[in-house]
């Protein structure tokens, strides 16, 4: 195996991708992303996530810096509610509180694209200044073309019960736990109990404000890397400290640590039984997955010239280890700016490059473009518009790669009646996975596409009902790795 050639890294470390912690709030939804990879559209809630993935739906505010506003649209592609999965040159912060910029008001949740779905804002219980909210929801979804292996998908239809509790203890702790239960009909694929929980604080000191967040998610989905249902165990957590040197300067320092644990051994060999039809590249091995560990650290500036231009810098050093594969070193510099020329309007968009030096290896140091685009527009009082694109860098969960995507997306939010919601929304990507032994020579290149189309309308008060239908794609160059999947599915949902 070409695994036993390179040095082994320190046991018990593990993590999926370098999670870039970057001082300046700066958040966007990008369509399309490669990270995770989940092919099913998530249930209403779920880590976050609205009724369908929402794409080319940007969020946060930019010119808090250091502060803990902003929240991550739900990706396409990704498991909803990833623990710190940005792209490259973002940061994850701490989790809105409730009163906070850009935090639903207690109980109330959000729904695709954005817009406020069914969720009274009296808590159910309430102890002082500690309030809890219950959601649960019940998810139907007939699915055509799900790989259960490379080379070899199924229709199937499955059944997801989500409940979830949320605990606010005052106005700078959250707590968030989802267990997602998911039941499939073809027995291609394995029931699975998925687990999402979050804690979040915050707090301010004078001109300081101090932030944390830790994550766990334990999924087991189809995926578009593996081809097949893949077991993810991911732990984040992270912290930053900002300080507010004038009310149009600020600095923040933020460090972050990230491990994820998948299903390597016999369990992940028994679910690809089927040889790749295309030969790998000489000591490539597709189905063997890494456990890895990833630290990063960073320092930024930000300057706000008036309410409605700010800009700023920021250095990101950071450290990946793979157990079995690659370890290395990687430095991001990355300049930011948003522009709100209007109340309608919001521009926002970051640039630089990454420079990641593979220290086990012979393969060359990888000096990457980075970037990130988004606008935002609200047309009319009940209708917005939303495009994002962006290039990204980082580890894929196959053993010795990195992947390089680049993406777009754009998406169509408009109420009608008064109180239904439907969101239209498209994403389009490319990524090549470059092989570290080959001396970062392409093993392989996929192109994918989404559609979505949702319509959701709230009901007695504390109900959600939704219906949606998503056409997903991916073309790839290694045969096996392709799909083509159609989704129709509802939504009924309860939150208090």
């Amino acid at each position: 195996m070409h695994s036993e050639e390179l040095p082994r890294p320190r046991p018990g470390l593990a993590a999926h991708r370098l999670y870039r912690w970057l001082a300046v709030l700066f958040p966007f939804s990008i369509a399309g992303s490669v990270a995770g990879q989940s092919v099913f559209a998530p249930p209403p809630g779920f880590q976050g996530s609205g009724t369908v993935p929402a794409i080319g739906t940007s969020a946060g505010n930019f010119g808090n810096a250091g502060t803990s506003g902003g929240t991550f649209a739900p990706l396409p592609g990704v498991p909803a509610g990833q623990p710190a999965a940005p792209a490259n040159g973002q940061q994850p912060m701490a989790a809105p509180t409730a009163g906070e910029a850009n935090a639903p008001a207690n109980g109330e949740t959000t729904g695709a694209g954005g817009a406020s779905v069914a969720a009274p804002a009296e808590s159910l219980m309430a102890w002082g200044s500690t309030h809890v909210h219950l959601r649960a929801s019940y998810q139907v979804l007939y699915s055509t073309g799900i790989n259960n292996q490379p080379g070899q998908s199924s229709d199937t239809f499955t059944h997801t019960i989500t409940p979830e509790l949320t605990v606010i203890a005052g106005p700078h702790v959250t707590l968030v736990y989802a267990p997602s239960y998911r039941i499939f009909s073809d027995r291609q694929f394995h029931d699975t109990l998925d687990h999402y929980l979050n804690l979040s604080a915050s707090a301010r000191l004078g001109s300081w404000t101090f932030g944390t967040s830790h994550a766990l998610t334990i999924t087991d989905e189809p995926e578009i890397q593996t081809a097949r249902q893949t077991s993810e165990t991911s732990y984040f957590a992270g912290a930053n400290a900002s300080y507010q040197a004038s009310d149009k300067l600020s600095f923040v320092t933020s460090g972050s640590a990230n491990f994820l644990w998948t299903d390597t051994g016999n369990n992940n060999s028994s679910r690809t039984n089927s040889p790749i039809p295309i030969g790998p590249p000489p000591g490539f091995n597709f189905t063997n997955l890494n456990d890895s560990a990833t630290y990063s650290g960073s320092e930024s500036i930000n300057y706000s010239f008036d309410e409605r231009i700010s800009v700023g810098g920021v250095v990101t050093v950071g450290y990946t280890e793979q157990s079995g594969g690659f370890n290395s070193m990687n430095e991001i510099y990355t300049g930011l700016a948003e522009w709100r020329p209007g109340s309608k309007l919001k521009l926002s968009v970051s640039g630089g490059f990454e420079d990641q030096q593979f220290l086990n290896t012979d393969a060359k140091d990888l000096l990457s473009p980075i970037f990130s685009a988004s606008a935002a527009y609200q047309i009319f009082e009940q209708t917005s518009f939303n495009l994002s694109a962006g290039r990204t860098v980082m580890p894929s969960l196959l053993q010795n790669e990195v992947m390089e995507t680049t993406q777009l997306g754009v998406g169509v939010q408009q109420r009608l009646l008064g109180f239904m919601q439907l969101s239209l929304a498209f994403g389009y990507h490319t990524t090549d996975y470059k092989f570290v032994l080959n001396n970062l020579s392409n093993s392989r290149s996929d192109s994918g596409a989404i559609y979505t189309a949702d319509l959701s309308f709230p009901f007695l008060t504390h109900g959600n009902f939704g219906l949606f239908y998503q056409y997903s794609q991916n073309s790839s160059s290694v045969k096996g790795f392709g799909y083509s999947s159609s989704q129709v599915g509802a939504n009924l949902s309860w939150a208090y």
